[in-house]
This record gives structure tokens, C-alpha cells and sequence, in this order.
């Protein structure tokens, strides 16, 4: 689902560069980050406090990218370890967004 809701957020920003609404790529660009891409360390140490404490343990950085992905999209987050992890996910992926279009 967000999959497809972000295939229409890019067609719909596409359509207004080219009916002239919006900047064109030249202008802007649009930088999709998703929470599911960050990069967690293989040792698992920057994993979020609440996390190393949760009953349904993090062993692996995918198991982490799966607990992301699975979290819903809601706005109540009851579990303070899924509250962490995407605070954690998305100051890794501006962090690593800033780095990479910085050095370019």
C-alpha cells in the first residue's frame, strides 16, 4: 500500500512539473525517504534503549526493518520501542541524506 500511495505522490508532483504548477527536476527535487531504508549496524548497537528491552527481541538488521515495516500507520504508537525506532530510522536517513548530498 504505501508502496503504491508513493508510485502516486511521484506521478502526481511529475504532473505538476508538467503542466507548469510545480518546479520542474531541473528547479527541484523530490527525495523519497522511507523509514524502512535506513541502515542499522550488523552488532545491533544502535539500537534504540526501549528496544533492547522488548519482550519480541531485535536480533539482526533486517528483523529491525521488518519491526519498521510492520509498525502501523497510526497516530497512536503504544510500543515505546516502535516510538524509538522511527525517530532512530528517520535521523539515520536524514543523516545519511545530508552526507550524500553534501559530498556531491
Amino acid at each position: 500500500m504505501e508502496e503504491r500511495a508513493t508510485t502516486y505522490q511521484a506521478l502526481f508532483f511529475r504532473t505538476l512539473q508538467l503542466e507548469g504548477v510545480f518546479p520542474d527536476s531541473r528547479t527541484l527535487s523530490v527525495i523519497v525517504l522511507r523509514h524502512t531504508d535506513a541502515a542499522w549496524a550488523a552488532d545491533m548497537s544502535d539500537l534504540p534503549p526501549a528496544c533492547k528491552a522488548d519482550p519480541k527481541p531485535l536480533e539482526s538488521p533486517e528483523a529491525v526493518r521488518e519491526r519498521i515495516a510492520e509498525i502501523p500507520t497510526a497516530l497512536e504508537l503504544p510500543s515505546e520501542c516502535d516510538r524509538q525506532l522511527l525517530v532512530a530510522a528517520a535521523a539515520k536517513l536524514s543523516r545519511s541524506t545530508v552526507t550524500r548530498f553534501s559530498s556531491s
